[in-house]
Formats: C-alpha cells, structure tokens, sequence
C-alpha cells in the first residue's frame, strides 16, 4: 500500500532512526483516516468506500456461542472447546413431534 511507505518515510525523515517505528505505527491510523477523507473530498479515483471503512479501524461486535434463524438452530464451534462432546453445526427439529 502506497499510502503506508509514504507515511513510514515521513516519520524516519522526522523522528531519529531508533523512534520511527514506534512513532510510525502509534501515528499511522489518525494519519491514514485524514488521507482517506482527503482522497474522499477530492474525488480521488483511488479512494473507495472500502478504503474508507478501513480507515475507520476495527469494527467492535458482540460474538455469541450459537443463534436461532427460521426455527433452526446454528451452534458454533467455540463453544464445543469448552465441552467434552461436540455438538455445534445445524441444529434441524424433525417433523414429528412424537
């Protein structure tokens, strides 16, 4: 990624040798965000909205061990490493209720 090499020279040409990487990677996110959205109100062909989702860092979201859809019943398999049997996969209720 271009942008990345562009920023890592910046902060060698900035920061004394043994402090760039730190500086680089602790400097790189908020400097990538404000590249983006320059990329972004210039019209860029570069920029797309993949890149600026990406821009924005890493999604937080809730995981959960299993979930019902439609009457069926999904397990995943983390939830198995906890156990002595395994059981996740596609859970299908049968027709009969007997």
């Amino acid at each position: 990624m271009a942008c990345l090499v562009e920023h890592e020279q910046m902060i060698k040409r900035e920061h004394p040798s043994h402090l760039y990487a730190n500086k680089h990677r602790e400097l790189f996110p908020q400097w990538f965000l404000e590249y983006v959205n320059k990329l972004k109100s210039s019209n860029s062909p570069t920029y797309s909205e993949e890149l600026y989702n990406l821009a924005f860092g890493p999604i937080r979201a809730k995981l959960f061990s299993g979930c019902h859809v439609n009457g069926v019943k999904f397990l995943g398999t983390a939830r198995d490493e906890k156990l002595c049997t395994q059981n996740s996969g596609v859970h299908v209720p049968g027709g009969n209720k007997n």
